[in-house]
């Protein structure tokens, strides 16, 4: 059900996190902003994805730990580390073929 007054631009800015693709949707660094443009598959659940959840996506292992600048973990400076990041395992690829140039 869409429920904003604006309804001619933007008309994808909610979607789910389809679990039958290949891939998943871009993860822009501006997530913290837009955290419900990332919706758990999971019918059940009706919620948007947790920076935890978004971190998998982006290829981080489960124990790698977020800081801010606060000292106290949020969400916010989670979403924005995550967004920002070159996905873990893209990263990896792209060193491999560099190496391969040398």
């Amino acid at each position: 059900m869409k429920t904003h007054n604006n309804r001619d631009s933007f008309t994808d800015r909610f979607k789910v996190v389809a679990d039958t693709l290949a891939a998943s949707h871009t993860v822009v660094a501006h997530i913290a902003k837009d955290g419900h443009y990332y919706i758990h598959p999971d019918v059940e659940q009706n919620r948007s994805l947790t920076p935890r959840e978004v971190a998998r996506l982006q290829t981080f292992p489960d124990n790698y730990f977020f800081e801010s600048v606060s000292e106290i973990p949020g969400r916010t400076a989670a979403f924005k580390q995550i967004g920002n990041a070159v996905p873990i395992l893209l990263g990896q690829k792209i060193a491999e073929k560099l190496k391969e140039q040398w």
